[in-house]
């Protein structure tokens, strides 16, 4: 079976300074991975060339599906409400308003959070805005979706409702999903698999079955 994604010996550098040390990656379809590593070892980083935005130094990346990131960061524009927040990708690719305005619709109800669709970001609470920043990259037809560490600022029940929601783009959809934590909680029951990244410069230090990770092994990570 042809991999959506691979990602070879990937090597980044900033201001001089070796943040990926050489990072490899697989994906295939349904696949649900999560990288686990400690706060500025580069995840954020490996998953921003996994979807072109930045370059890598050294290694190649090979896309074989369509790849939407949604950031840690909601970056909602504030005087436009959540339909027109969520339709902006398509709008910026020159889909008309209307079609655009259908489609970002449609993702909002499969969210479950159309009845927002005329406020502003200012009136709506992190975990809506969450899942409107999911909703946006769903309005591309990604087969890989690309989650920045996205339990961060919201509250448990929106952890758990995202969570659901995110899980089931994988089971339902067959889209296949990368999440970033350093939380190995926010991997149970939502991943199968976890990549364990070193301090920076990251490298993949060990690859764990979800079911396998007990917490001795985390903190001798």
């Amino acid at each position: 079976m042809e991999k959506l994604l691979v990602a070879r010996d990937i090597v980044k550098f900033y201001g001089g300074v070796k943040v990926l040390d050489g990072v490899s990656l697989a994906i295939e379809d349904r696949d649900s991975i999560g990288l686990f590593g400690p706060n500025a070892c580069g995840k954020t980083t490996f998953l921003k060339i996994l979807a072109g935005i930045i370059e890598p130094d050294r290694g190649e990346v090979v896309r074989n599906g369509s790849i939407a990131m949604v950031f840690q960061d909601d970056k909602m524009v504030p005087w436009m409400d959540l339909v027109g927040n969520v339709a902006i990708l398509l709008r910026l690719k020159g889909v008309s308003k209307s079609k655009a305005t259908k489609i970002a619709l449609e993702k909002l109800r499969m969210l479950d959070i159309e009845r927002f669709s005329n406020m502003k970001p200012s009136q709506l609470s992190g975990g809506t805005l969450r899942k409107a920043a999911i909703a946006r990259a769903l309005t591309l037809e990604p087969k890989i979706l690309l989650l920045d560490e996205p339990f961060t600022g919201i509250d448990e029940a929106s952890r758990r409702s995202i969570k659901s929601l995110v899980r089931s783009l994988v089971t339902d959809q067959g889209i296949s999903i990368i999440v970033t934590s350093h939380y190995i909680d926010d991997f149970r029951g939502l991943v199968d698999k976890v990549l364990f990244m070193s301090r920076a410069p990251a490298r993949v230090i060990r690859v764990e079955h979800i079911s396998n990770i007990v917490e001795d092994q985390i903190k001798n990570t």
